[in-house]
């Protein structure tokens, strides 16, 4: 037994020598052990993370849209004249300038703002403060509908004008007091319904508008 014995030692003595070689390499297989159970759970993971983590990302969507329905002025800036102190909220893609529009009368001014996101160089608000123009007094212009309506603490006269020249071409108008009233306005949404604008579209936003209008 013992030649057996001390033969079996001669083997296994070895092994349990501690030289630099055996200690870099169990510190190499306990740094790299936990990256590659890792690496294997996660490729071995049930299909249910995967679509529990497309659910959430779903969920996260649907709730970034409702937020948008609920505020659809959520992303609108507000534009500010410093110098006549209009001021009023517009979608994001709008850019407004206000200017005088008379010599002699440096407190008529005229605000109008363009889409840069369309092509046509038409503008998309004319606002007039004081209130002067009233296009259904005007030549070439046809009334489809006027009506007094409320948007917040104002009374407005609401019409809806068709040009008799293109019945494409039309108009949502907001009238606010007297004609060259210092606290008037008149402001004018054009739009084309050959370049598929919907009127429904034109009086959501304009009523927007028209309710943030101060100076």
């Amino acid at each position: 037994m013992e030649p057996q014995q001390n033969e079996l030692e001669s083997v296994i003595s070895p092994l349990k020598i501690v030289t630099p070689l055996s200690k870099y390499l169990a510190l190499s297989l306990f740094i790299i052990l936990p990256f590659l159970g890792g690496y294997v759970g996660y490729s071995l993971a049930p299909e249910k993370v995967v679509e529990v983590e497309r659910v959430v990302e779903i969920e996260r969507d649907v709730i970034k849209e409702a937020e948008q329905t609920i505020n659809p002025v959520s992303d609108w800036i507000r534009y500010t004249d410093s110098e006549s102190g209009i001021t009023f909220i517009h979608p994001k893609n709008w850019e407004c300038n206000t200017r005088t529009t008379h010599s002699s009368h440096p407190d008529w001014l005229q605000t109008l703002c363009l889409d840069t996101q369309r092509k046509v160089t038409n503008p998309v608000l004319a606002l007039n403060t004081p209130y002067r123009i009233d296009f259904g007094e005007s030549e070439g212009f046809k009334i489809i509908e006027s009506t007094r309506t409320t948007l917040g603490e104002k009374i407005l006269i609401k019409k809806h004008i068709q040009d008799l020249t293109s019945g494409e071409y039309q108009l949502l108008t907001y009238t606010y007091g007297e004609s060259e009233a210092q606290n008037s306005f008149s402001a004018s949404f054009p739009f084309r319904t050959d370049e598929g604008t919907a009127l429904n579209e034109i009086q959501e936003i304009s009523t927007k508008v028209v309710e943030s209008i101060q100076y």
